[in-house]
């Protein structure tokens, strides 16, 4: 696969991240947040997604928005480079309050990775992998 398709794919699952978190909050009550993270490289074609998984006590602000998303996608970048030795993956999350929504979501770039030369998707399911509440000190 050639550089220009994967950073096309790298752009896709950034633009959706922005668009999922850009729909806004209706009220102020606090939702819970569902997320799932993918792993990629520019250089091999494994591509490693997590299951949708809930954090105890992770809920979304009053803007819709995931506090401290940085931190969860370098959960799983950390994961990766010193569980299994894949140093060169970027990782991303999705995350929505509606579970539903997110499946779809989770479908949708499942889908283009695949179409996007990633050959080998890893799924790395929650016993594997979990994400853990980021706590400031």
């Amino acid at each position: 696969m050639d550089m220009t398709k994967r950073l096309n794919i790298v752009a896709m699952a950034l633009a959706v991240s922005v668009c999922a978190m850009a729909s806004g909050r209706k009220d102020d009550a606090p939702k819970q947040a569902y997320l799932f993270g993918v792993g990629i490289s520019l250089t091999d074609s494994t591509a490693f997604i997590t299951d949708i998984q809930t954090v105890d006590s992770l809920f979304l602000n009053e803007e819709g928005f995931l506090p401290h998303e940085a931190e969860y996608s370098l959960q799983m970048k950390l994961y990766l480079a010193n569980r299994m030795n894949m140093r060169d993956k970027v990782c991303t999350v999705f995350y929505d309050d509606n579970q539903k929504d997110l499946q779809k979501q989770m479908s949708k770039v499942e889908g283009k990775l695949k179409d996007g030369g990633y050959k080998d998707l890893v799924r790395m399911v929650k016993s594997d992998f979990a994400f853990v509440l980021y706590k400031e000190d």
